[in-house]
C-alpha cells in the first residue's frame, strides 16, 4: 500500500508501516488507541533535522513508534472461530475474519474454550488462507463439540523474544572462569547510553531510530 504522504509523519502511514512489519488487523485493530499513543510519543521524541532527507526522518519516527507500540500494546483476545477440524496431525482453524497474514506465514496464538479441551493451548499457527490457519496436535483429539475462540500472542511473544521486560545494564566487557577469560573493547558511545537507549537497542526498529538519532548529534539523544 503506498504512503499517503511520504515526506511527513502521519498516523495513517504509520499504521501502514506497522502492518507491513507484521502488525496485521488481527493483531491490532487499525482504530486502536495504541497506534495513536505510540505515534504521538515517537513524533514528539524524534527530532527533525533539516539537513536530513525527509523520508529518512519519516522512517525514524515510524521505527521508533513501532518499538514503542510493541512495548505498550495489548494483544487482541476473544477472536471468533467458525470451525475447527483435525486431520493427519493438524488442526485446521477457520476464523470469522481474515487474519491479514499471507499463506505460509506463522504467528503465535492461544486457543481457548474449545471442547474437547485438548484443542486448547498456545500454539504456533501456520497460515493457509485468508481466514484459515493450522496447528499441530499429533494424536486424534476427537471431533470438536464446542468451538472456542483464539487470543493473539503477538505482542506478548515479541516482548519475550526481545527481552523488553528485562533490564540490560549494558554490554559485557569481560568474562572469565578458573581457566579462561575474555575481554572485549567497548566503544565509547556504549558508556554513555541511557536506560532508554539500552531499551531501544533491543529491537531492530529501536536500532533504526538510534541510527537516525546519532546523525543528529549528542545534544539530541546523548550519544555520538
Amino acid at each position: 500500500m503506498p504512503w499517503t504522504n511520504p515526506t511527513a509523519p502521519n498516523l495513517t502511514d504509520f499504521i501502514t508501516f506497522c502492518q507491513g512489519q507484521g502488525v496485521t488487523t488481527v493483531v491490532l485493530n487499525p482504530d486502536s488507541d495504541y497506534f495513536q499513543w505510540s505515534f504521538n510519543q515517537a513524533f514528539v521524541t524524534c527530532p527533525y533535522v533539516p539537513q536530513v532527507p525527509s523520508n529518512i526522518y519519516v522512517s525514524a519516527v515510524y521505527n521508533l513508534g513501532l518499538h514503542l507500540l510493541i512495548e505498550m500494546a495489548q494483544d487482541q483476545t476473544g477472536l471468533a472461530i467458525t470451525s475447527m477440524v483435525w486431520a493427519n496431525g493438524l488442526v485446521t482453524v477457520t476464523a470469522a475474519a481474515a487474519t491479514g497474514y499471507n499463506a505460509g506465514q506463522q504467528f503465535d496464538a492461544q486457543i481457548v474454550g474449545t471442547a474437547p479441551a485438548i484443542y486448547n493451548g498456545c500454539f504456533c499457527m501456520t497460515v493457509t488462507g485468508a481466514e484459515t490457519f493450522t496447528y499441530q496436535i499429533e494424536s486424534n483429539p476427537g471431533a470438536v463439540t464446542a468451538v472456542g475462540m483464539f487470543n493473539m500472542l503477538f505482542f506478548a511473544s515479541a516482548r519475550k523474544a526481545f527481552e523488553l521486560n528485562q533490564l540490560v545494564a549494558g554490554p559485557v566487557q569481560s568474562t572469565g572462569d578458573q581457566g579462561t577469560d575474555t575481554t572485549l573493547a567497548v566503544a565509547d558511545f556504549w558508556k554513555t547510553l541511557t536506560l532508554e537507549d539500552l531499551d531501544l537497542i533491543k529491537t531492530k526498529w529501536g536500532r533504526a531510530y538510534l541510527s537516525y538519532a546519532q546523525k543528529a548529534g549528542p545534544t539530541v539523544v546523548g550519544i555520538s
